[in-house]
């Protein structure tokens, strides 16, 4: 009786192997080929030539110092733009900024000790319905 077995191991079956089998020649050209195209492209120097690069570079700079001889050369008279009419005619829109009145000198201490004297919020003791305010008395080195 020829049984069938449910679990295989993967990769077990002959479609594969007679795959590779039958192919491994074009296999190995295929990685050789592979392999040899990326020695090449990173062993061997670019062919670039390094006058193209030069000239790039240096056109570059030409530009720039075109452009930088060209900013030194421009001059502003010193009462021309200030005596302008344009100028003149400018409306000045500012505001005056009024004194304000100082804060506390420390805005972290407790309300009141700038005065001396310190106001803490009323306490009611537990179960009690009288209502109690201490005031402590402090004096300013």
């Amino acid at each position: 009786m020829n049984t069938v077995s449910l679990f295989k191991p993967i990769g077990s079956n002959n479609i594969m192997k007679n795959f590779l089998q039958s192919n491994k020649n074009i296999i190995i050209v295929v990685i050789f080929l592979i392999v040899a195209f990326i020695a090449y492209k990173y062993l061997v120097p670019s062919s670039t030539p390094t006058s193209a690069l030069n000239t790039s570079v240096v056109s570059a700079g030409a530009d720039v110092v075109a452009l930088s001889n060209s900013i030194k050369s421009a001059t502003l008279d010193d009462g021309a733009l200030v005596n302008s009419s344009e100028y003149m005619s400018l409306k000045d829109f500012s505001t005056t900024i009024t004194m304000q009145p100082i804060g506390r000198v420390n805005p972290f201490s407790p309300i009141g000790s700038e005065t001396g004297q310190i106001i803490s919020a009323p306490t009611t003791p537990i179960g009690s319905t009288k209502t109690t305010t201490t005031t402590t008395t402090t004096t300013k080195p």
